[in-house]
């Protein structure tokens, strides 16, 4: 089992970490006010994990993936809870073969996108699978993108034009194993234009984000352009997908990305996680200026594993790292780094309880943070969506 394996894995090796330990005292599992938060298991027998959230109308959607009891083929839903956690609403989306469920978002119109991947019927690859549906998971479009290898999508945004940007990789189309895979599509779904980015190796993206010139910027990794293992990469380009400039940013080992975000001033922060300065990995932040420079780079957990997740910049611009750690109990939890703009940490917490609980997602709505993920501490089956309420203060 890999919690048993994980386990055995932290006792014979705590002695050798102990020295490298990256924070200066243990915290504590941060308990929860009375009225302020809560920890939330939503699922069945089944095992379902979540991916993303958002929030419409009052209510969140969780976006989530689930594989029922003996079943190998996983479906995506799609969730409606109050921000009590009640669960009001629950949708399932997919065919006979497996989807899963990568992101969602609120578009301007007041629907959603979800975006996920689905298998191809005549070549079992992985396609890019998106749907539009209204408030009542009603579908108002549903299309598939890729080619006749595995492609992969990991963001959605809405441009300022009101076409989408998808984000991802594709092993289909461009120069290497994987390249960076965009595609704009209109407000109906149909393909404008496609572009890859990348070199021999593996590339690929995570999140773009459009500049208030339209140009972009978009957040991935690259095995390629000088890296010895996979780093940290910063495209940006024009409204065309032009590469204007690229950087890297990493070690001699491997690091992993997951979520970016853009400043007032128009700075970013990266975050994700590093085997270069600790071989069983650290949450790693990085925060550039305008032109992808370092102004600071910081690692963030303890003693054991801890890979970053999630990020946002909340109402008081403070920096909020997620990562899923195993560094505090004997399984992993979802730790949580709050910092000043200059990387400073102003508090440190983690949430769980004695199995395996990470989040993969975190949004701010009225003065809670939502987190989303998975949960076995909590489950009635092998594993369910978490949801997690925090008070910002």
């Amino acid at each position: 089992m890999r919690k048993t394996s994980e386990l055995l894995f932290l006792l014979s090796i705590s002695l050798l970490l102990f020295a490298c330990k990256k924070l200066e005292n243990p915290i504590e599992p941060y308990q929860l006010p009375p009225n302020q938060g809560y920890e939330i298991a939503i699922g069945t027998e089944a095992n379902e994990w979540a991916q993303s959230l958002n929030e419409l109308n009052g209510n969140l959607f969780i976006l989530a993936s689930k594989v029922d009891s003996g079943s190998s083929n996983s479906n995506i839903q799609l969730i409606e809870v109050n921000v009590r956690g009640a669960v009001l609403n629950e949708y399932t989306y997919g065919s006979n073969h497996a989807e899963e469920a990568s992101k969602i978002i609120k578009t301007s119109d007041n629907n959603l996108l979800l975006l996920g991947w689905t298998k191809n019927t005549s070549t079992n690859a992985k396609n890019i699978w998106l749907s539009k549906v209204n408030s009542s998971g009603q579908v108002i479009w549903e299309k598939t993108y890729g080619g006749d290898q595995d492609d992969f999508a990991n963001d959605i945004i809405e441009l300022q034009n009101g076409n989408y940007l998808i984000t991802g990789a594709t092993t289909s189309y461009g120069e290497g194993s994987s390249d960076i895979y965009l595609l704009w599509i209109d407000s109906e779904g149909n393909v404008i234009q496609e572009k890859t980015h990348g070199a021999v190796d593996q590339d690929g993206g995570t999140q773009s984000i459009e500049l208030a010139n339209n140009d972009l910027v978009t957040y991935g990794y690259t095995w390629n352009y000088g890296a010895v293992s996979r780093d940290y990469y910063l495209l940006k380009m024009n409204a065309n997908g032009d590469s204007l400039w690229s950087k890297r940013y990493g070690g001699a080992d491997y690091e992993e990305t997951q979520a970016f975000a853009m400043t007032n001033n128009g700075e970013f922060v990266l975050n994700g996680h590093s085997a270069s300065t600790d071989s069983i990995h650290n949450m790693l932040g990085v925060k550039t200026d305008a032109n992808g420079n370092v102004i600071w780079q910081k690692d963030f957990g303890g003693p054991a594993h801890d890979g970053g997740m999630a990020f946002l910049i909340n109402s008081r611009n403070e920096y909020v790292f997620v990562a899923r750690s195993m560094s505090f109990e004997a399984n992993q939890n979802v730790f949580i780094t709050i910092t000043d703009s200059q990387g400073n940490i102003i508090k440190d917490l983690f949430i769980g309880e004695s199995s395996e609980d990470m989040a993969n997602e975190i949004i701010e709505f009225e003065g809670y943070y939502y987190l989303v993920g998975r949960t076995t501490s909590y489950s009635s089956g092998d594993a369910d969506v978490y949801l997690v309420r925090l008070a910002i203060n």
